[in-house]
């Protein structure tokens, strides 16, 4: 009777155990989901300028830089605006460039003001306790102080994003300004170096980011080298012009790339976690994500800057259909335990075998979006208002507008992209272009090769402005649209782009408002570039412009380059102002953006090498006006 007993619970758990070879588990990979946001662009309370940095306190208040209205805000976790202080202004408690902001234990705020050389003290309310700075290459002195952070026993870090003449570096301060030590200076092993974001851990550690070598550095709070990771590139743990940087509770990294608008998650030791972010002005999208903070819940909050709001995001899960035994052909016996009891009542056990033959499941994402009308195939002339007919999700849109209606009221009534009809072209354009839109087209592709593409487009302002191509979710690059004079006098500008054959989607970014485009024309072959503000180079026949060539400073200024007739460029090194920053602010992309941190004439230059080896260096002297 004891063997009797125990065959029940014996033939259940081989079942089970049976069972548990074939089936599916889901494991879950971690991501972070949008939840909120808040901010438009002004100067009213809750509304930003370029805003920079971000801090978060022990009771959840969150702290902005608002570079360009000269303030500092705070709100409540969830955005409600709560007090304001500063003005523009060299007297205490005003500022000029306030960028980087912390908060210590007690609450008190500290803000790092790069255009005054200094780091100001504040209460929680924005009461002025004690400024310490000059500007100079001494110890306490500062050439461009970006960022600040503050480590649990109030000890303040502050990045000096040049140390004139020689390099950057890192000062360690007392709470109340007292100079203690420096590291990254010249000499040193990493001089070689553009500090920027700053922050400190719980242990004790902190963490800097080096914007001009794609990487993080870990050091000990007296400046000893303990790791560092990252390379250039797009993938994942890899880095393009990182900015921001912050630590949570339990010692997680967090990463802001603008370039490549997206946020980045590692663990203390850099082993890469997790990514979000595309660029865009939609919920989750960034366009140039700077400040980051994370409250002690772990909610993450970053400021994006050229969309003038800061974003709320909170850790979640999404299923990843991963099977513990990979799908296959061949059958998989299952063993079905049964007990029949025999004539000493003893039951026996016996197993049924039943044979299961897994199918493989593929899950594949097809985009959703299909041309509109008769398609559109190259060589030949994609209209601008023939963008595809979305899918039935949000990551399926085929456009971006800013608008809910279409404000032209033709052709497309019923969808909000916003379509006019031209009398003095005799035809149709999208028209009330802002930044962040954007239109997508499906193509089908002749032949493989190199084609020109004619942008015939409006552009009634001074200055050029930028429409981004993107070729099957890469970008390919920026077409640089010359004025024209009027929204209605509208000029071809010639871009080369190389296709490959076949189907394909074509993205066009907008990421200057007040533009209207009519048509792109595909001719395959080379055409020389030439548009209405082609520029005269100092050396060679390559070209460059910035849009816009003047603008406040903390503007977005994207510079677009054309290389020589013939020519196909392998790889850039930009210098955003030659020769007094030749060395800090730099950048690899072909078509980079740039921030000038304040007011200013500057010469950028860049040098080209080609895909034949040789190079060609461009110099535009006094081009950028930052005001």
């Amino acid at each position: 009777m004891y063997y009797s007993r125990l065959m029940k619970p014996v033939s259940f758990l081989i079942l089970l155990v049976l069972l548990c070879a074939v089936i599916h588990t889901v494991s879950a990979e971690e991501m972070y989901v949008f939840t909120g946001t808040w901010g438009t662009n002004g100067s009213g309370d809750g509304q930003f300028n370029y805003p920079q940095g971000i801090a978060v306190d022990g009771a959840g208040n969150i702290y902005v830089a608002d570079n360009g209205n000269k303030q500092v805000q705070k709100f409540t976790s969830s955005g409600t605006f709560v007090t304001a202080w500063g003005t523009a202004g060299p007297e205490d408690d005003r500022f000029s460039e306030p960028s980087g902001i912390a908060v210590d234990s007690e609450g008190n705020v500290y803000v790092t003001d790069t255009g005054k050389f200094r780091v100001q003290k504040f209460t929680p309310t924005g009461t002025l306790i004690t400024e310490w700075g000059t500007e100079g290459t001494g110890d306490g002195q500062f050439y461009s102080p970006n960022a600040v952070a503050v480590d649990g026993e109030g000890s303040v870090y502050v990045t000096d994003i040049r140390y004139s003449g020689s390099g950057p570096r890192i000062q360690k301060f007392t709470s109340n300004g007292t100079f203690v030590t420096k590291w990254m200076t010249y000499g040193d092993e990493v001089m070689y170096s553009q500090p920027m974001g700053i922050a400190a851990d719980s242990a004790g550690s902190v963490y800097v980011v080096d914007l001009r070598r794609d990487r993080i550095l870990k050091f000990t709070s007296t400046g000893t080298l303990l790791s560092e990771w990252g390379t250039t590139g797009s993938g994942d743990g890899q880095f393009n012009n990182p900015m921001g940087i912050a630590v949570d509770s339990e010692g997680y990294v967090y990463v802001t790339e603008p370039y490549a608008n997206r946020v980045q998650k590692f663990t203390p030791n850099g082993t890469f976690v997790t990514n979000w972010g595309t660029e865009g002005s939609g919920n989750g999208q960034f366009n140039n994500p700077r400040g980051i903070a994370v409250d002690s819940a772990g909610t993450v909050y970053v400021v994006d800057s050229n969309n003038h709001r800061v974003q709320i995001f909170e850790q979640g899960t999404t299923p990843s259909l991963t099977p513990t035994v990979p799908p296959t052909s061949t059958p998989t016996m299952i063993a079905t335990p049964t007990s029949t009891p025999d004539g000493n009542d003893t039951p026996i056990a016996t197993l049924t075998t039943t044979t299961f033959t897994p199918s493989p499941t593929v899950i594949s994402v097809t985009p959703q979006t299909t041309p509109y009308g008769a398609g559109n195939t190259i060589p030949g002339r994609i209209e601008a208002e023939n963008f595809d007919t979305s899918g039935t999700g949000a990551a399926d849109a085929s456009y971006a507008d800013t608008t809910p209606a279409n404000e032209g009221g033709a052709y497309r009534p019923s969808e909000s992209v916003d379509i006019e009809y031209t009398a003095g072209i005799g035809s149709y354009d999208v028209g009330w272009i802002r930044a962040g839109e954007y239109l997508i087209y499906t193509v089908q592709v002749a032949n493989t090769g190199q084609y020109t593409a004619q942008f015939n487009a409006a552009n009634p302002d001074a200055w050029s402005k930028a429409v981004d191509v993107y070729v099957d979710g890469t970008k390919f690059g920026t077409v640089p649209i010359g004025s024209t004079g009027s929204f209605t006098t509208f000029t071809t500008f010639a871009f080369p782009i190389s296709l490959p054959a076949g189907r394909h989607q074509i993205k066009l970014a907008f990421p200057s408002d007040r533009l209207n485009l009519d048509y792109i024309e595909f001719a395959q072959g080379d055409t020389p570039v030439t548009t209405a503000t082609t520029p005269s180079p100092t050396t060679g026949s390559a070209t460059f412009i910035a849009v816009p060539a003047s603008a406040p400073h903390g503007s977005a200024f994207m510079f677009s380059v054309t290389p020589s007739p013939g020519k196909f460029i392998s790889s850039a090194w930009w210098s955003f102002d030659y020769p007094a920053h030749w060395n800090t602010w730099n950048s690899r992309e072909v078509d980079p953006t740039f921030f000038y941190p304040w007011a200013g004439t500057y010469s950028p230059h860049v040098k080209l090498t080609y895909t034949d080896g040789t190079t060609e260096e461009v110099t535009r002297g006094n081009y950028i006006t930052s005001t």
